[in-house]
Formats: structure tokens, C-alpha cells, sequence
């Protein structure tokens, strides 16, 4: 059905571009030399954002991230480590996996070939030359391939890998919050205790 398929993506239009804006100016905070480390941990508190926004559509873009961070809370590091997990095995094995397969098949060189092309284009003697009065290495275009090379590898596996990740995220969202609706439920009373 695609008309209800659309009504949720659409319904909430306003709240989501709302979300990704404030995600998006929190990252370039975070980003800042200043904030790298506080930006980091705030990140992991703020990582189920997009689960909370989908899985509890009465809550605003500030309720989101409160409730984001009141269910990480207590479980920082357990979060940070999924984090950790999920980013190796999806991204680094995979992105890895893929270049050995290029590598093996001999299109590694074929592709480099392709973007030296473009990069031998680029003038690099001015960059260069301010990299060695400062004893750092020289940029050549073959390093300028190979990371162009990289950096499509690694934003398809990205890109393909996102599903698994996201279904992690919302398991993991659900974990928490039945944790947290359980330490949170409200005593019974004695009376009540003894109607059960």
C-alpha cells in the first residue's frame, strides 16, 4: 500500500528534516577539535535518535534525544561496544574483503589506472612543495587514486550494509527500552500487591 507506505514518511515530514538538521549541526560540533572527545560520548548517548523517532512518533525532535540518552544512560559502554562491533565487521572486514577480491581479480590496478587519469591533471608541485618545507610527505596522484578508490569502496559497503545495522540499532533500541520501562514501572502498593 503506497499511499500508507508514503503517509508515514510524509506525515512527520517537517519533524524528520527538523532531526536530520539537528543531527547534522551536533556531528559538525562534534567535529570541532574543541568538542571531539565530549561530541563522542554524546554521540553514543544520542545514537537511537532514528529508532526513537520511528518507534515513538508522539515524541518531538528534543523529547527523541532525551529519550535517546535516558536509555543509553547506564549502558554507555555496553552501547559503545555494539558500536564498535557493528563498525568492524560491517565496514572495516567488509571494506577489506572487497579490496582483496579487487586485488585477487586485478581490477585494483585497472581502477587506479581510470582515476589517474583525472588526478595526473592535478596540480600538486604548489602543495608539495609547502609539504616538504615542513618535512611532511608528498601528495602524488597515485595516492590521490587509491583514496578516491577507498572511498567508494568503503560508502558501498556503507551503503549496503545499513539494513543490518539498522535492524541491530532498533533490537538494541527495544532492549533498552524494556529494561528502562521496567526499572521505571511504578511500585504496587501492598494492597495491591496482595489483589494480584
Amino acid at each position: 500500500d503506497f499511499r500508507a507506505h508514503n503517509a508515514v514518511a510524509t506525515e512527520r515530514l517537517f519533524r524528520f528534516i527538523l532531526l536530520l538538521m539537528t543531527v547534522g549541526i551536533l556531528s559538525s560540533l562534534a567535529t570541532s577539535i574543541f568538542f571531539v572527545i565530549p561530541g563522542f560520548v554524546l554521540w553514543i548517548y544520542f545514537i537511537l535518535v532514528y529508532q526513537i523517532f520511528t518507534f515513538e512518533p508522539e515524541l518531538g525532535v528534543k523529547e527523541c534525544f532525551r529519550r535517546s540518552f535516558n536509555l543509553v544512560k547506564g549502558n554507555w559502554l555496553r552501547t559503545f561496544i555494539l558500536l564498535f562491533i557493528l563498525g568492524f565487521f560491517s565496514v572495516y572486514i567488509i571494506s577489506e574483503g572487497v579490496s582483496v577480491i579487487f586485488n585477487y581479480l586485478n581490477l585494483t590496478d585497472k581502477i587506479l589506472d581510470m582515476f589517474n587519469y583525472f588526478t595526473n591533471t592535478i596540480p600538486l608541485d604548489y602543495a608539495n612543495k609547502l609539504l616538504t618545507d615542513v618535512k611532511l610527505p608528498i601528495i602524488t596522484p597515485d595516492i590521490i587514486s587509491k583514496a578516491i578508490f577507498g572511498s567508494i569502496i568503503y560508502m558501498i559497503v556503507m551503503g549496503l550494509t545499513l539494513p543490518i545495522r539498522s535492524v541491530c540499532w532498533t533490537i538494541w533500541y527495544y532492549n533498552l527500552r524494556n529494561q528502562y520501562d521496567f526499572r521505571n514501572k511504578p511500585k504496587k502498593s501492598k494492597k495491591e500487591r496482595e489483589e494480584d
